[in-house]
């Protein structure tokens, strides 16, 4: 057992990692209906990214200019007021 604890502190210490990750990712999609890849890409480009609703949309890019009509149908979160609907 004495062998294995380094490698279970380690493996413990990765998945800890790795679950604050989900949970601020989950946070923010809920909050804004972004994750933190989408707001990084935002703020590079100055456009509405989001990384999902462009792989899984025909009429959207990853990243649309703010504001046009593509992105009127985007999952805006909880804090929109209306359920996310936009």
């Amino acid at each position: 057992m004495t062998n294995k604890l380094p490698v279970l502190l380690a493996l413990a210490l990765t998945l800890s990692g790795c679950a604050a990750g989900v949970v601020a990712d989950a946070a923010s999609v809920g909050a804004s209906g972004k994750s933190l890849t989408d707001h990084a890409l935002d703020a590079a480009t100055g456009k509405d990214c989001r990384v999902v609703e462009g792989m899984a949309r025909e009429d959207r890019d990853v990243c649309e200019r703010r504001g046009s009509k593509p992105t009127r149908r985007d999952y805006k979160g909880l804090a929109a007021g209306d359920g996310g609907k936009g």
